[in-house]
């Protein structure tokens, strides 16, 4: 198999739930989270126009080095 790379994350989105509690139940840390309605940022954190039309949360789980996808989705 040729050398690849990949990045694993976890993506929910809901039309107007609040997700907050979804990282902290799974004891894990958002890397973007966000409320409907909130008003849009930039990920450099100056604000965008407009505000979100859904709710969303991303955590992204670490990275381990050297190994292939099957061992970083049970490590994740």
């Amino acid at each position: 198999m040729g050398d690849y790379t990949y990045k694993l994350s976890l993506w929910v989105q809901h039309p107007n739930a609040d997700l907050s509690e979804v990282p902290s139940r799974l004891g894990l840390a958002a890397s973007r989270l966000w409320k409907k309605g909130d008003a849009r940022t930039k990920t450099n954190g100056p604000h965008a126009r407009g505000i979100h039309r859904s709710s969303y949360c991303c955590i992204e789980f670490d990275q381990i080095a050297e190994s292939d996808l099957p061992t970083g989705l049970k490590a994740a």
